[in-house]
C-alpha cells in the first residue's frame, strides 16, 4: 500500500508540473482585473467600465467567483503562486479520474499511463481561467454520481448540488454539470428498470439542480452565453474556437485526432458491446465529448478529463488475461513506471518556464512603456492583446477590445473591423473615438495585411513610438503626445524600413535609434537582429 501510494505522489508531481504552465493568454488579465474591481468595490459588475468601443454596454458577470479567487491568490502568492495553484487543481483532478479508473478496477500501471498520454492533450489548457474549475467539477461529478450509483445514499447528492451551485458562479457551462447528471438519472433507470428509490431520489436531485443554476448574477444566461457570443466569436475568428480541423497542419493536432478517434472505436465496443464493461451512461459521455473539439479546439480538455477514466479501466480489463500482461510481472511494471515517470519528470523540470509571463505573447513591455510615460486615453488594441492592457494600463488608458466577448456584440465589433481595414470610414472612427494610441502585436504577417491602415496612420502623422518581440505602438501627433514623440519617435529605423536601405545621411541617426531602442528593449531578439544586419551593411565613421 505505501508503495502504491509513493507511485501516485510521484504520478500527481508530474500532472503539476507539465500544468506548471507560463501565462500566455490575456483573458487571465481580463479575469484578475474583473476580481480587482469585485474585491475593491465589494459589487459584481454588469456593465463595462474598461473600453472606449462600448462604454457601458452590458457585462455578464458569468465568472465572477473564479475571477475572485484568482485576484486573490494572485494578491496573496504572486503570480508564481497563481500558476501553483493552477496545477494544482490539475493534479487534485487527475487524483479524482484516477480513483474513478481504480474504483472500476484498472490496474496502477495501466492508469497512470493512460491518464497521462490521454490527459496530456489538457496539459496547455491549465491556465488562470475558469475553465480550470470547470474540469475539477465535471471529475468530481462523476466521481460523485458514480459513487450514488454503486451505494445510493443521498449525501453524494448534496454535495453534487453544492458543485452545481458553484459551477454556475464560476463559468457558463454549468449546463454541462446538468447534463451529467441526467445521463446517470437516465442510466440508473435503465438499469434498475423501474422508478426505485435510487431513481427518485436522482430525479430530485436533477431537478435541484436546474433550480440551482439559476442562482448566479446572471440567471439564465448561464444556459444561453454561448449562443449569445457566437457571432462575435464568428466575426473575429477566436482561434479556441476554430474546429480543431483548422490546425490540421500542426504534428500535435494531427496525434490529437488520431488518439480521439482510436479511443471512440475501442471504446464503443467495451463500453457498447462488451459484457465486463457495457455502460451506455459512460459511452454517451465519452463519445458526446469526442465530437467537441470538432466544434471548437477548447473542447479538447473536456475530451480528455472525459475519456481518461474509462480507457484506464477498459484497457486493464481488455489486458487482464492476455500475454501482454504475463509478460510485465509487477516488479518489472513497477521498474517501467519509475523510469517514465523519472524521465518524464527531469525533462519537464528542464523546461519550467523562467518567467511567469510570455513577453512574445503579450505585449509586457510596451504596456510597460505606456504606464512609464503616464499614457492617457483611449488605444486601440488587437482583439487577444486587449485583457493584459486592461489590467496593466487601466483606469488610465480605455481599451477597443478583449474577451470579454458579450460586452462588445454589434457596433462595437463592427467599428473595430472597420478601423482594422482602414481608409475614410477608419479615419472617421479614429476621430469618433479620440483614440490616442495604436498598438498592434509585432507579427509580420499581420501588420502586413494592415498596409491600408499603417499607411493611413503615416500620411495623418502618427508616430512609431515603441518597437519590441512583443508589439509596436503608434502615437497620435498632438499636443498631449509631443513630449513622447519628441523623446521616443523612430524616424529613420523600424519594422517597416529595411536596415540595409538606410543610406546616406540618415546613417547617423538611424545608428543612434538603434542604440536608443536596444537601452529601451534590451530583451528583444527582433531589435537585436535589426542592429546586427544594420551594422553589417553598414560601415560609420566615428
Amino acid at each position: 500500500m505505501k508503495r502504491k501510494g509513493l507511485f501516485l505522489f510521484l504520478f500527481l508531481v508530474l500532472v503539476f508540473v507539465f500544468c506548471f504552465n507560463q501565462i500566455n493568454n490575456a483573458d487571465t488579465f481580463s479575469h484578475l482585473k474583473a476580481g480587482q474591481l469585485i474585491w475593491q468595490t465589494g459589487q459584481i459588475p454588469y456593465h463595462d467600465v474598461f473600453s472606449f468601443t462600448a462604454p457601458g454596454a452590458p457585462w455578464i458577470p458569468h465568472e465572477w467567483l473564479a475571477e475572485v479567487v484568482f485576484f486573490g491568490v494572485q494578491q496573496v502568492f504572486g503570480f508564481w503562486g497563481l500558476i501553483a495553484f493552477v496545477a494544482g487543481i490539475a493534479a487534485l483532478t487527475f487524483f479524482v479520474l484516477f480513483s474513478i479508473a481504480r474504483a472500476r478496477g484498472a490496474e496502477l500501471f495501466i492508469s497512470f499511463l493512460t491518464l497521462f498520454v490521454v490527459g496530456a492533450a489538457s496539459f496547455s489548457f491549465w491556465v488562470p481561467r475558469p475553465q480550470i474549475f470547470v474540469f475539477l467539477f465535471s471529475a468530481l461529478l462523476l466521481y460523485l454520481l458514480e459513487r450514488y450509483r454503486d451505494e445510493p445514499k443521498s449525501s453524494y447528492l448534496w454535495q453534487s448540488l453544492l458543485i452545481i451551485l458553484v459551477w454556475a458562479n464560476t463559468n457558463a457551462s454549468v449546463a454541462l454539470g446538468i447534463l451529467i447528471i441526467g445521463l446517470f438519472f437516465f442510466g440508473i433507470a435503465a438499469r434498475d428498470g423501474r422508478w426505485s428509490p435510487a431513481v427518485t431520489r436522482l430525479g430530485k436531485a436533477l431537478l435541484g439542480a436546474i433550480l440551482l443554476s439559476f442562482l448566479n448574477p446572471g440567471t439564465y444566461h448561464a444556459f444561453t452565453y454561448g449562443i449569445t457570443i457566437l457571432p462575435e466569436l464568428r466575426t473575429l475568428m477566436v482561434y479556441e474556437w476554430q474546429p480543431i480541423l483548422a490546425y490540421w497542419s500542426g504534428w500535435d493536432t494531427r496525434w490529437y485526432v488520431a488518439e480521439i478517434a482510436a479511443a471512440a472505436v475501442f471504446l464503443s465496443w467495451r463500453l457498447g458491446a462488451e459484457r465486463e464493461d457495457r455502460d451506455r451512461t459512460w459511452l454517451v459521455l465519452v463519445l458526446g465529448a469526442s465530437v467537441m473539439p470538432f466544434l471548437a479546439a477548447r473542447y479538447l480538455a473536456y475530451w480528455a478529463i472525459f475519456a481518461a477514466a474509462p480507457l484506464a479501466w477498459t484497457l486493464s480489463h481488455a489486458l487482464r488475461n492476455t500475454h501482454i500482461a504475463e509478460r510485465f510481472s509487477p516488479k518489472r511494471r513497477r521498474a517501467a513506471l519509475v523510469l517514465a515517470c523519472g524521465g518524464l519528470l527531469i525533462v519537464r523540470v528542464a523546461t519550467l518556464p523562467s518567467q511567469y509571463i510570455d513577453g512574445t505573447a503579450l505585449p509586457v513591455a510596451a504596456a510597460d512603456f505606456l504606464a512609464q510615460n503616464h499614457a492617457r486615453g483611449n488605444l486601440f488594441n488587437v482583439y487577444n492583446q486587449g485583457g493584459y492592457l486592461l489590467w496593466r494600463l487601466s483606469p488610465d488608458v480605455k481599451i477597443a477590445m478583449d474577451g470579454r466577448s458579450e460586452v462588445y456584440l454589434g457596433q462595437p465589433t463592427k467599428d473595430y473591423e472597420t478601423i482594422l481595414k482602414g481608409g475614410p470610414a477608419a479615419d472617421a472612427l479614429i476621430s469618433q473615438y479620440h483614440i490616442a494610441y495604436f498598438m498592434f502585436p509585432y507579427d509580420p504577417a499581420f501588420l502586413g495585411n494592415e498596409q491600408t491602415l499603417l499607411a493611413d496612420l503615416s500620411d495623418h502623422g502618427w508616430q512609431l513610438v515603441w518597437w519590441d518581440d512583443g508589439a509596436v505602438i503608434f502615437a497620435r501627433d498632438d499636443a498631449q503626445n509631443q513630449a513622447l514623440i519628441r523623446q521616443y519617435a523612430l524616424h529613420y529605423v523600424g519594422p517597416f524600413i529595411n536596415p540595409t536601405d538606410i543610406t546616406g545621411a540618415n546613417a547617423k541617426p538611424a545608428a543612434a535609434e538603434i542604440d536608443a531602442l536596444m537601452t529601451r528593449a534590451p530583451q528583444s531578439t527582433v531589435v537585436a537582429q535589426y542592429a546586427e544586419d544594420f551594422l553589417a551593411s553598414h560601415k560609420l565613421k566615428p
